[in-house]
């Protein structure tokens, strides 16, 4: 059985009810928890991201792009190293069903480049259809879990 690994989006230190960013579905427990205890200090409270809700993606979601502005570190890119860490330390522990290559290639087609890996969504937020997000820029920090 798989178990998301998200990043919870917190805004003014409150955590918000629907929002988190998907960074991949482990079937293997362990694995979790050791990204978890390896990355966790990219986040919290004192690491303050840009959120910018960029454009429509599918019928609930937007694509979104995010950065610390003090280290200029995309979240795309932590995303990346931890799929990266989770293929490489704990081999088939990620589930690569619904993000396959396929899917991958449809999304350059329509979308341009991205550097999204088998097994990894794009980065985007399901708003429950609510596009109203589309163009703004929040201030938000993240949680691993």
């Amino acid at each position: 059985m798989s178990t998301a690994l998200t990043l919870c989006v917190w805004v003014n230190g409150v955590k918000h009810p629907l929002f988190h960013i998907t960074v991949g579905m482990l079937n293997n427990p362990a694995a979790k928890k050791t990204v978890i205890d390896q990355f966790k200090g990219y986040f919290g409270s004192s690491n303050v991201f840009k959120l910018v809700f960029v454009q429509k993606w599918g019928q609930n979601s937007i694509l979104t792009k995010s950065w610390n502005p003090t280290t200029n570190l995309g979240l795309e890119t932590i995303r990346i190293q931890m799929i990266d860490f989770i293929n490489q330390k704990f081999p088939g522990s990620l589930d690569t069903s619904r993000y396959t290559q396929q899917t991958l290639d449809n999304f350059v087609k329509q979308f341009g480049p991205t550097e999204t890996r088998v097994g990894m969504s794009p980065q985007h937020i399901d708003t429950k259809g609510d596009q109203s997000y589309i163009g703004q820029t929040i201030d938000v920090t993240y949680s691993l879990s």
